[in-house]
């Protein structure tokens, strides 16, 4: 109001400053976990580790088992750590997504990899995802972060990449093996003609 009121009344301005002013959307992120990263995770994640102090910090499976589901189904972080037993039967996982997709139930079929770890995985609470320091689910996004990220620097990853990005990844590798736009939605519970798949689906 200030700049319109200098602008018609005053005369004291020529144009408003804000008249070519726009906001520019930011390109989404395109980085992709290779394979070899995801094994150096996971193997990671299963060893103690000794810092140069000499403090052992002992193996973190809960981050090996989660990286593994979200490569391998594209859920989103907060669906994985929500998990309970309950939801995996006859080699799949039926979920329903917390982010709001109409509250679409999907039921996601799970690599041979996935199953296995899962049936190799200690039944101590019903929830899936528990964090080996408190015995508990991750009921923090931000504790279970810190977890990831210190595991990823133990694998030794120097690229930024995120637990976000595996997501990505999954649904990337879907596309290049040449999956459909509709089976690629049953996996990530986006609507059909959504154009978040242009940034989650990238050409081989």
């Amino acid at each position: 109001r200030l700049f319109s009121y200098a602008l018609k009344e005053l005369e004291i301005i020529e144009t408003h400053p804000m008249y070519d002013f726009s906001m520019q959307t930011p390109e989404g992120r395109e980085f992709v976990w290779t394979q070899w990263e995801v094994d150096r995770v996971i193997e990671a994640a299963l060893m103690s580790h000794k810092s140069r102090q000499g403090n052992i910090s002992p193996p973190r499976p809960s981050i090996a088992l989660a990286t593994q589901i979200a490569f391998s189904t594209s859920l989103p972080q907060q669906d994985i750590l929500a998990l309970t037993w309950g939801q995996y039967s006859d080699g799949g996982l039926t979920v329903t997504q917390k982010k709001k997709r109409g509250g679409k139930e999907l039921w996601i079929p799970l690599s041979q990899e996935t199953r296995q770890m899962l049936d190799d995985t200690e039944r101590t609470s019903t929830h899936i995802i528990v964090n080996e320091q408190t015995d508990q689910p991750y009921t923090n996004k931000n504790i279970f972060g810190k977890a990831f990220g210190k595991v990823r620097k133990w694998a030794g990853i120097e690229r930024p990449l995120t637990f976000h990005d595996l997501r990505t990844t999954a649904l990337t590798n879907m596309g290049n093996k040449g999956a459909t736009m509709a089976e690629i939605v049953s996996f990530s519970g986006h609507k059909l003609n959504s154009p978040v798949l242009e940034t989650y689906v990238k050409p081989g």
